[in-house]
Parts: structure tokens; sequence; C-alpha cells
């Protein structure tokens, strides 16, 4: 990236990091660096007049600020991409920008200024003119530092120069990822040893944001392919998948004959310290490892060998399925074999917290004993079997309807049992809460902890989807790995590629909704097979694309996708899940620092989210931005309001406090109405451009007992000179409380008792109550003036006791009484300006 006509001072470092970094490069001591100190923050000063460029990482991501200081010219930044062979916008905003090496995305940039303690945003979006990207910018402060702050996301594409497939996903306890297939590259990138044979498989270690550690070739001289990888602790790795090589490394066991299936355990440097194959003489495949706390692995698959190794009895159908625990160091501790008369196999496994067993897969057995209630319905079902911690079978459970029906990947769900994904052609599956999508679905089914069928839902498109794996969030949320070879899979954020099949990850919640899905991939054939998600609800994407856009080294790679789900963009009026409000202020809470919360509700507006239940209470700074949902606008108008909200929130259902704020935040754009107490204030937040009591066109009541009350915390501010800042703030038992523990409240430019056309009388009971000391309504300047007008009770009350409050320039009439100054050390200044203005009986 490069700055046209920008200067390029020295570079001035920030914030120190306690690690450091050596160089030792070749044999030449003189050339070695050591001790290089490490900074949180790097700072390029004045790169244009009054503009700092600022580099520094958050959470995994390299971010960059532009610093404009008060009266400079944000408009002279100008972006320049070498290498890039396309610059686009997308549908959400990002700037997607396809080079060589791949396509990088910067997300929508986020512009704001710091004021009253919170952060204040600023309209802006990417402007790409020819081969240069500028910032079109929407109003804001002038005489105030506005930062401009792009986002960088990533793919990440791995392979060699000839193919790779697969595309398994595991995270570790540090937040590393691997990711493991198959390659005929001879060349793979990091390989930390040479490829043995024709086709081997493949694992590589990455860290969080994408940066390649190593990568290791797992097989012998033969055929080698790793099917599926798991990680856990600081360092334990184990793949699995299938084998003809005599000559594994370091195996524990030997070859029984033809395929074998096997497991291979790596050290955190990717040097393998044991493999075991698993098989008789005829034929194997191994599935899905997983480790316990112990360091014991729980592996699966199906076998075709009368002799395989632990089982009890042949296959009495020609093929069973299996659940195999081998010990820390590769020893086969039991083995099940699952087996109902005809034929089965297991693809997915997941341990269960409660010390369960879950697995999953396909059967064509009629017969199998305690399936749960259910019953086998034609041709071929999805089977799960439950198992306990010494291998012994506690029940099965068919899952599937009259087509076909299989069971790729699970995941333990809350309450100790598990959610089954996979794919049917059934159109009658049990316990589902919606109906078919296409002639061949992907779906999601949770099984409880006893067997039973709790729901299934379908998700994909109107042709071909299939879901290949499946974690479980913080939440409950069940995040699936999937491909589609259609536009329309149901619910997608954003466009298919238009192309052959693409990757999507999708989420389900721990009801059955779905309530997410998003494309990823381009011109080519993208499929999904992995999925991970880390602490900070960031969720990774793998598989295998031949898309040429994200420079291909062979005819297929495998790639790694971090894909920004916007937990903070509320897509949906839903009252939970991802897309939610209140999702987006649960997450907000969680994450450091200031966030902000954006709106991009599909469709017409005005949009009402009316929660069930109180929204979480704001614990760390918010600006929760009502204005951002296309279709809003802000006030701009001298008299009256001509803002349009388009956010509105309704406490019909829920009742208590709209939003209550215990961290210093701002509000803006919101419609608050039906609630016991719109917003409750702790701490000190700016309030503008909302309307409190009345509908969404601010002339029709919709109140709430109390608008706002202020209970804590300095210098909250209630609208402020600017036009975009006033509040109408009608219709309610009383506008604005400032109780006992509140300070310095400043109150501007208001109207309160008057509709958003400044005319309409929609009183309160009272305007405003001061119960405590030294808040100013009103002040010296025209527009710090509120208009009070219309409230039946009392257009201003000071409480006994409440001191040093200062009342002035305000326009006050038409209310039951004017001014109650019940104490003393207040003082009430008329707005000269007013003189001509009628006041009724008992006006000050």
């Amino acid at each position: 990236m490069r700055l046209r006509g920008a200067q390029l001072p020295a570079a001035r470092a920030a914030k120190g990091l306690p690690g450091k970094i050596n160089y030792f490069i070749g044999n030449d001591p003189s050339r070695w660096r050591r001790g290089i100190p490490t900074y949180e923050e790097v700072t390029y000063p004045a790169v244009y007049p009054g503009i700092d460029l600022v580099y520094y990482g958050r959470q995994g991501q390299l971010e960059y600020d532009f610093r404009v200081a008060p009266k400079a010219d944000p408009q002279r930044i100008a972006l320049r991409f070498e290498g890039a062979r396309k610059l686009r916008v997308d549908e959400r905003g990002d700037l997607v920008i396809t080079a060589a090496g791949g396509a990088v995305t910067f997300r929508r940039p986020v512009a704001y200024q710091q004021i009253a303690g919170g952060r204040r945003a600023v309209p802006t979006e990417y402007q790409v003119k020819g081969c240069e990207v500028a910032f079109a910018l929407g109003a804001y402060d002038p005489a105030r530092e506005l930062v401009i702050d792009p986002v960088l996301d990533y793919t990440t594409f791995i392979g060699g120069s000839d193919a790779e497939s697969g595309g398994s996903l595991a995270r570790d306890g540090a937040g590393n990822l691997y990711l493991a297939g198959n390659t005929t590259s001879a060349d793979f990138p990091s390989a930390a040893n040479t490829r043995p044979g024709s086709v081997d498989g493949v694992v590589s270690k990455l860290t969080a944001d994408g940066a390649l550690l190593w990568s290791s070739y797992v097989g012998g001289s033969g055929f080698d392919s790793v099917v599926h990888v798991a990680a856990h602790g600081a360092g334990l790795v184990r793949v699995c998948g299938v084998t003809d090589s005599l000559d594994l490394p370091l195996a524990v066991n030997s070859n029984a004959g033809g395929y074998d299936g096997f497991v291979a355990a790596l050290d955190g440097a990717g040097g393998i310290t044991w493999s075991h194959y698993l098989g008789g003489s005829n034929y194997e495949e191994t599935y899905r490892p997983e480790l316990d706390p112990n360091g014991n692995t729980f592996v699966v698959g199906f076998t075709a060998s009368d002799d395989f190794p632990g089982a009890a009895a042949a296959p009495a159908g020609g093929i069973a399925a299996f659940v195999v625990k081998l010990g820390p160091a590769g020893a086969r501790l039991w083995t099940t074999l699952v087996d109902g008369g005809a034929q089965e196999v297991f693809y997915g496994l997941t341990l269960s917290p409660t010390g369960a067993i879950f697995a999953g897969g396909a059967t064509a057995s009629t017969d199998f004993p305690g399936a749960g209630g259910t019953a086998y319905q034609a041709r071929q079902d999805g089977l799960v079997a439950c198992l306990g911690p010494d291998g012994a079978l506690r029940h099965t459970t068919y899952v599937g309807g009259h087509g076909n029906d299989r069971v790729w990947g699970l995941s333990a769900a809350p309450g100790g049992g598990a959610y089954c994904a996979g794919n049917t052609t059934s159109s009658d599956l049990a316990g589902t809460i919606n109906g078919p999508i296409g002639d061949n679905d992907g779906f999601v089914t949770k099984v409880d902890a006893a067997g039973s069928i709790a729901w299934s839902t379908y998700v994909g498109g109107p042709q071909y989807d299939s879901v290949r794996s499946v974690t479980t969030d913080g939440d409950g949320n069940a995040l699936l790995a999937c491909y589609s070879d259609h536009p329309g899979f149901q619910g997608a954020s954003n466009p298919h590629s238009g192309c052959a099949e693409d990757a999507v990850v999708a989420a389900v919640d721990p009801h059955g909704q779905q309530i997410l899905a998003y494309h990823v991939g381009g011109a080519g054939r993208d499929f999904g097979e992995g999925v991970a998600v880390d602490d900070q609800h960031r969720v990774y994407l793998a598989g295998q694309t031949n898309s040429a856009e994200s420079g291909l080294r062979g005819t297929y790679d495998l790639f790694l996708a971090r894909v920004d789900l916007r937990p903070l963009v509320v897509d949906s009026s839903r009252d939970a899940g991802f897309g939610s409000l209140r999702y987006a202020i649960q997450y907000a809470n969680r994450q450091p620092g200031s966030n902000s919360v954006h709106f991009r509700l599909p469709g017409a507006g005005p949009y009402t989210i009316t929660p069930a239940s109180p929204l979480p209470v704001i614990s760390d700074p918010l600006f929760i931005d009502g204005n951002t949902q296309p279709g809003a606008a802000v006030n701009t108008a001298e008299v009256g309001t001509n803002a349009a909200p388009m956010i509105v929130l309704n406490g019909a259902l829920a009742g208590g406090t709209g939003l209550k704020v215990n961290a210093n935040s701002v509000l803006a754009g919101l419609v608050l109405q039906r609630w016991r107490t719109a917003l409750e204030l702790n701490a000190a937040t700016d309030v503008s451009g909302c309307f409190i009591g009345t509908t969404a066109e601010g002339l029709t009541e919709a109140g709430n007992v109390e608008g706002i009350v202020v209970r804590g915390g300095d210098n909250q501010l209630i609208g402020q000179p600017a036009p975009s800042s006033r509040n109408v703030i009608c219709g309610n038992g009383t506008a604005i409380r400032c109780a006992a523990g509140a300070r310095d409240v400043g109150i501007y430019n208001n109207l309160i008792g008057l509709g958003a056309d400044g005319a309409r009388p929609l009183g309160n009971g009272v305007g405003v109550i001061f119960q405590s000391d030294g808040h100013w309504l009103g002040g010296p300047r025209l527009n710090e003036a509120n208009v009070i007008a219309h409230n039946t009770q009392a257009a201003v009350y000071v409480a006994p006791g409440a001191t040093g409050n200062r009342l002035q320039g305000n326009a006050i009439f038409d209310n039951g009484e004017g001014i109650v100054l019940s104490g003393d050390g207040n003082e009430a200044i008329p707005a000269p300006l007013l003189r001509l203005v009628t006041l009724g009986a008992g006006q000050h």
C-alpha cells in the first residue's frame, strides 16, 4: 500500500512489548541480530499535513488508523495498492483487492470522533477512483480530531505446484489453527520433511491471523490420505485417514493388509511422534480424531475386515462402523464395533462434557436396538450412536426420512446431547422446524442425551447442498462448514459467486433456527470442509478451491478464511442470536475498549425490535448508532427535526429498562417506546438524535413511564448544539430525571413535549426533574436552548436539596406549571430572544 503525494517520515515506535526478536541467518555472527525490541504501535507522523498514519495489531488483525488533527483535510488521503489487479467495494461496503497472490479485504471503514468520553461515529465509506482509494466522509466536527479506521481481514491459500484436497480444521488451546488434507505436490510450502509417496497427507499449523508456521507431510511410500485433524491443549495434534503404505513413520504396529485406517500424532514443531494402523486384512477408513484432557485419542470409521483388531465378531453385513480409543502413546485401549446386520459407516465423532461419546454416519440396517424411539425409514438413514467412557453402547438413533440421509459431522450440544450435520434427500426429516429447500439439502439435527431427536433444520438452496462439519460456539450455536452449487442458499447475507460450488459458513441457534449464512468463494469451485471458532466468536472456514483469483499454485489449493460474521452489525429484528441487538451488546461487553454497533436490516424500515426480556446492561464503552441503518437520516433542520430514525426498540413485552448504560457510551438515532424506563444512564453517555416516547415519525405518542433517568456518572450529554443531536422526548410520564448521584448533566437543544415538527403538542407529565446538583438545562447560545412545552404537570421541577443547577435560554410555554424551584442555590435565566413568546399561567 502506498499513499499518493504523502511525505515519508521516519517511523516512531510506541507502547513497547516484552518480547524480543533474534535473527540468526547464515554462519557469520556479524550478520546476526539479537534482542530486537517489539512494539504495539508504530506511527508515521504527518504523512499529510496534520494527518498521522498509525499501524497496530488488535486481536490478531492488522489495523491502521489515519488520525486527522483538527482543521486538517482528510480528502488528501489517497491509497494506492501496488500489484492490484482489481479494486472494488462489495455489497457490504468492504474494499476487496484482487492480486496475483490472492484476495485481500479491508472491512468497511469506521470513522469516529472522541466526544464526552465516548466515540461518536462519522459516516464513511470507500471511494474507488481508478487505481486509487479515498474515503468519503459524512458530517463531522472539524474542530476535533477525526480517526479513520479500516480493518484488514484475510484468506490464506496453501498449496504446492500440483493438487491439494481436503480442508479439515482444528484449533488448539493457544488459538493456533491446524489445516489438514492431501497433496501430490513435492513443494508444499514450509514442509519440514520430504514427501515420501505419490499422494500424501499434509498438515499445516497457522497462527490465528493466518501466518503459516510449519507444514508436515504425513505418510509412507504408498498412498496416504489425511482426512481429519484434531488439536487439544498447547501442542497435542492428531490426524487420521487411510493408507496402503507399509512404512508409516514410528508406527506402533503393522499394516494388516490392503488399505488400513491410521492415526498419527504430531508434536508442536510438526514432527511425527507415533502412528497406529487401524485395520484388518481387507479395507478400512478412519475419520474425526478427538482428544480428551488426558491425551487419549478417539477415532471412528468403518471396516470390511473379518479380523478388525479388538472386534468381538466379523461384520454381519460386510461393513461395520467402529469407535476406537488409543492411549497417549498410541496403544489401543478398546474397540467397539457398531453393527446392525446390514452396512454401517461412521464419519463423525464428538466427546460430550458428560463423558458420553457420540458417533455418527449412515446405516442400511433396519433393526438397531434402542434407537431413541426412532425408526428406520428407507434405503439409507443417518445413524447416531452414544457410547459410555468404557466403549459400551448405550443407545442409537436413526436420523433421517424416506430419502437418503448421511451424518458427516457432530459437535457437543448444550444439555449433554449432540448436533449432527450432513446431507439428505428426505423431505420428512424427524423433528423438522422448517421445510425442505431443495432436492438435496444440508441439515442439522439435535439429538439429546437420551437419544431422542429435539429438532431438525434444513439448510441450503434449491439444488445440491451439504454440511461437512459442525462445531459449537460459546453461546451454544452450531456453526457449519458447507458447500452449495446454487445462488439461493437460504439466509445468505452475501451473494453466491455466480460460478460453480461456493463454500458457505452457516449457523443454527440452540433452538434450531438458522441465524446466518455467508458465501466464501471465487470464480471456480470452492468446497467448505472444516470449521472452527475462537474466543472472540470469529469463525474460521477451511476447504479446497480452484478459484484462479486466489493465486493458485496448482490445480487445487487448500484455503483458510477467517470470516467476519459482524457480531457488532445488527441485521435481524430477532430478539437473540447472531445478528440481533441483544447478541451485539453481549459480544461488545466481552471485547476490550470501545466498540460500535451498526445496523443493516434488510427491506424497508422502520424496523421494530421487541425484546421478550430486558436487554443486557451495557458494561463496556459502546456506540449504538441507529443512523448507520440504510434509509436513516439525521436532522438538518433548525426548527423541529427532519430526522428519520429507522431503529425502534419497543418495550411492550420486556417492560423494565430499555437500555441501561454502565460504561461511557453514545446512543444515536434510536426510537425507544413502551418501556418502564427507556434509558438509564450510570456513566458518561451522549444521547443524540433519539426519539423517546414516540413512534418513528415523531408525531404520535408511544410513551414510556420515564424517558431518561440519569443515576450516576459525570458529564452526561442529552442533546448538543448541532441539529443532528436534537432529541425528541415526548409522551412520557417524565421526560428526563437527574436522580441523586448524577452530576454535571448537560441538556441542550431538545424538543421536550413537542413532536418532531416542532409544533404538535405531545406533552410529558413533567419535562425535567432535578434531584441532584450541578446540571445545565440550555445555555447562553440559541442552539443550546431546549423547547419545553405542553407538559401537563410542570416544565421543570427542581427538588428540595438540589443545588447549583443552571437553567438558561430555554423556550418554556403552555405547561401545567413552568419552572418550580423548591430549593435554594439554583438559577433560572430567561431567554431574551423569546420576549415575544406569550407564556401561559404560572410560567417563569
